[in-house]
């Protein structure tokens, strides 16, 4: 290995995981969600630090660097500090559950290092702060060597937000916004905690919501809790008044004291409506700061990180209004892509002159093959499998057929988002398939929408000012033509989230939406998460197959084989339980 840079990049509290870059290329990266089953895993990434490793074929000691999070106390144990004169009781009980274990939201940054130390990586440390990690993840991976970068989210190392200019390699910072000067990702999830949905899952939702509201008369109620632009600061947002409580194994925020305005709001408006009212506020305190960073960089390139970066349709309104033809949103936004931003951030600190390739590949993940499925399906004994000579032909006459297909095909996915390696499959033309997806299938709100997979070259002609969306992070209007296509995928206000599904780096997904345009007509298929609700993204194949013995598709295609149900599906077992 000598000569050679290996950084690894960590993120030990929420959505943990572990990114690996060997001489400036992302060659894999897992979120630990994936392998213990407790969606947006908080603690430290014992199982994806064990695959990347292993997928390398590295020795810990092969390890050059390690970028880790930067110097302050993560926001909770800030809260956690006020609770201890609030609410002692809370905190007594956290520590009486050992709460304050290693990986917990209390980490400080020394734990990981003894961590690390622990499974035999003594290598160079390099501490990145919150914001400057989504800034060199959003800036390394697009494909412009000169863009303008705007993270925002919530809270980081006391930050809520920050403007950069990347150029040639290099990522400055032209300003950042203190927290305490209110937060949009904040007041975004004090809406959606008070719609009735949870904090840093929930608020897609609350994005899905919006599209069925017709008024804003909310607004005006929520409207201090917004943070305003001033030049390139954001400041003005009422300061919230956090309380904590223990959920699991941590001791977490709360927007408790705020529920009874929001239910007030929603006696009084409507959920829809007030939905609307935090969509609109958020799209609208973006676009002066946008403006003003565009006015002071002259760069009209924008790449967008941080976790308000995956409301699509904020992207898709500023897109619109200024005129951009370039905005790029990488997979994993949040701060799940923080692990590679840490990653990209130690590998420029260490070899500047060594390039870091964009990421135009998000597939990063185990992959399983025909034995391992074999295997596997021994355990089962109520599944049938037969194997196919053309799995993607057979799966897209399955969809013909009106079946819903879950997908199980190579490397998994990096990200949030489905992209036909771990996806559940339906026909887009038919619209009832989305409801009994929802209702049945999947246990999902009635009102949240379904995307399209779609091949790349028809994308022009089903989109609307169609510009690039190869991790179905940016929305774009449907075609009036088309949207008798794609009705299922397709949501209420005409717009679609695509996935834009390439042969170079998707050929075998690529070939089965081929063969379903060649007996449709159409070039795209519904794609959602292979996900019961509440449960991950599935990754292993013992997860796929649970889900096909659950009944949350109908059939299974992975690998090289096509399985299905012998009988009734079973009763569903927490599969969180295990571990």
């Amino acid at each position: 290995m000598k000569g050679r840079h290996v950084v690894l990049g960590i993120c030990a509290t929420h959505d943990a995981g572990v990114a690996l870059v060997i001489d400036g290329k992302l060659v894999a990266a897992a979120s630990e969600e994936r392998f213990t089953k407790n969606k947006h895993h908080y603690g430290f990434p014992e199982q994806s630090l064990a695959f990347v490793l292993a997928h390398a074929g590295l020795h810990p000691n092969d390890v050059t660097s390690v970028g880790v999070a930067g110097r302050s106390l993560p926001f909770s144990a800030r809260v956690a500090a006020r609770t201890v004169i609030r609410s002692p009781r809370t905190v007594i009980e956290a520590l009486r559950r050992r709460e304050t274990a290693q990986g917990d939201s209390w980490t400080r940054s020394g734990d990981v290092d003894g961590w690390l130390a622990d499974k035999g990586i003594h290598a160079t440390r390099h501490r990145v702060l919150h914001h400057a990690g989504h800034a060199s993840y959003g800036a390394h991976s697009a494909t412009r060597k000169t863009a303008l970068v705007l993270s925002l989210d919530g809270q980081g190392d006391a930050l809520s937000g920050g403007v950069y200019v990347s150029r040639n390699g290099r990522v400055e910072r032209v300003a950042e916004h203190l927290a305490k000067g209110g937060s949009l990702g904040h007041a975004y999830s004090l809406v959606t905690y008070g719609l009735g949905f949870k904090v840093n899952d929930g608020e897609g939702k609350t994005m899905g919501l919006a599209c069925y509201g017709k008024t804003t008369r909310a607004r005006a109620a929520l409207d201090p809790y917004f943070p305003r632009a001033h030049g390139l600061e954001m400041s003005g947002g009422e300061p919230l008044r956090f309380g904590a409580k223990i959920d699991g194994k941590r001791l977490v925020a709360t927007y408790d004291a705020y529920k009874p305005l929001i239910t007030r709001l929603v006696e009084d408006h409507g959920r829809e409506d007030v939905a609307l009212s935090c969509q609109e506020l958020l799209e609208d305190r973006v676009d002066p700061l946008l403006r003003k960073a565009i006015e002071t960089t002259g760069i009209r390139e924008v790449v967008g990180v941080g976790g308000v970066f995956l409301n699509v349709k904020m992207t898709l309104v500023l897109s619109e209004r200024l005129g951009l033809d370039y905005v790029y949103v990488p997979p994993h936004p949040g701060d799940g892509g923080l692990a590679a931003g840490f990653a990209f951030e130690a590998h420029t600190r260490d070899a500047p002159d060594v390039p870091i390739e964009p990421l135009v590949d998000p597939y990063l993940g185990p992959a399983y093959d025909d034995a391992s499925i074999e295997k596997a399906l021994a355990a089962f004994d109520d599944l049938e499998a037969e194997r196919c000579d053309d799995i993607a032909r057979r799966t897209a006459q399955r969809l013909v057929d009106g079946k819903v297909v879950g997908w199980f095909q190579g490397r998994m996915e990096w990200g949030n988002r489905a992209l036909g390696a771990r996806s559940v499959l339906a026909d887009p033309r038919d619209p009832a398939v989305r409801d009994r997806i929802n209702h049945h299938l999947k246990n999902r709100d009635w009102f949240m929408p379904f995307a399209p997979s779609v091949l790349s070259e028809a994308c022009d002609g089903l989109f609307h000012d169609f510009t690039f969306s190869p991790f179905m992070n940016h929305c774009f209007r449907v075609r009036e033509a088309h949207k008798r296509d794609i009705p299922a995928a397709t949501h209420v206000d005409g717009t679609a989230r695509p996935h834009q599904v390439s042969e170079r780096t998707s050929p075998l997904y690529h070939r089965m939406i081929s063969a379903f345009r060649e007996q449709t007509g159409v070039p795209a298929v519904l794609n959602t998460s292979f996900n019961r609700h509440g449960l991950p993204i599935v990754c292993t194949p013992k997860d796929a197959l649970d889900h096909l013995a659950w009944g949350c598709v109908d059939e299974l295609a992975i690998g090289s084989f096509l399985v299905r149900r012998k009988g009734e599906p079973r009763p569903y077992t927490d599969p969180r339980e295990d571990d």
